[in-house]
């Protein structure tokens, strides 16, 4: 598992983070005619037992909350689409035939593990993989490459979305699977919201856990985990980082070893500056 940094990195490096032209940009997405044939699997299932960050996103409550109708493809207006891009990474980029490829009418969930999204969907991978390969994707076994995102079946309504196409066959050889104990204890604590984003030891000697909760409307919450007692004056959330300016950061509230930090995102998906230095040790 490559740490989150790391993966912010990445995934920056393709989407050129920082560029304003280049943030979520609005799509010109041609809707695909699509039949559901399926139901939705559960993503979780195929998280991997030893992972230290997550992304969490229900697409279905989104929908809920934002008052949209519930099959609302959420990727065609840049205030939904920018938050979801949190867990559907893919979307970052101006063009990917993933995203064409992948009817979001029909996404109920998907998670992000650092290495590769899992989609829930109840969209037949038969039509996923037409698209892929008039787009340019080459088949390779029973995946789909490309040089941006690549895609294979996970799984009876799942779909597995990554840059690395081995990374896609390690979440194929997984079952039974679901988001570690640990981990999940650190989303719970971050709020109830539609999106939810965990890692575990980031970067920073005395931060064991950074979370964030928020999909509603621009409100959003992080909450900053440390060794010892926490500070208000030692967090640097008061101030922008990551996304050029595009969060804005309330006053932070300690209470024990939790730090929370209400803020509102412009635009942005929700964890863009985990892969910074959240609090000062």
């Amino acid at each position: 598992m490559r740490p989150i940094y790391a993966t912010v990195a990445v995934v920056c490096g393709l989407a050129a983070c920082g560029e304003e032209t280049r943030s979520a940009p609005e799509p010109a997405k041609q809707i695909p005619e699509t039949t559901p044939t399926q139901p939705a699997g559960d993503p979780a299932t195929k998280v991997a037992p030893d992972a230290d960050f997550i992304v969490e996103a229900d697409i279905s409550a989104f929908r809920k909350v934002n008052a949209l109708p519930p099959d609302a493809d959420v990727t065609q207006e840049r205030k939904y689409r920018a938050p979801v891009s949190t867990a559907l990474v893919y979307l970052s980029l101006d063009s990917a035939p993933v995203e064409e490829a992948i009817d979001e009418r029909l996404v109920t969930r998907a998670i992000f593990d650092g290495d590769a999204v899992i989609v829930a969907t109840a969209q037949p991978y038969a039509e996923v993989a037409k698209a892929m390969v008039a787009g340019g994707a080459t088949e390779d076994g029973d995946v789909l490459v490309h040089d941006t995102y690549s895609v294979g079946e996970a799984g009876p309504g799942l779909l597995a979305v990554a840059l690395d196409p081995k990374a896609i066959r390690t979440v194929q050889a997984r079952a039974g699977g679901r988001v570690p104990a640990k981990l999940q204890q650190v989303l719970d604590g971050a709020g109830e919201g539609p999106i939810r984003a965990a890692s575990l030891d980031p970067k920073g000697a005395c931060v064991t856990s950074v979370a964030v909760s928020g999909g509603e409307g621009d409100q959003a919450t992080a909450v900053i985990a440390v060794r010892g007692k926490a500070s208000p004056d030692r967090s640097r959330l008061g101030r922008p980082v990551g996304g050029e300016g595009r969060y804005a950061f309330q006053d932070p509230q300690a209470d024990g070893v939790r730090l929370t930090v209400p803020f509102t995102q412009y635009d942005a998906a929700l964890a863009g500056f985990l892969g910074e230095r959240v609090y000062r040790c």
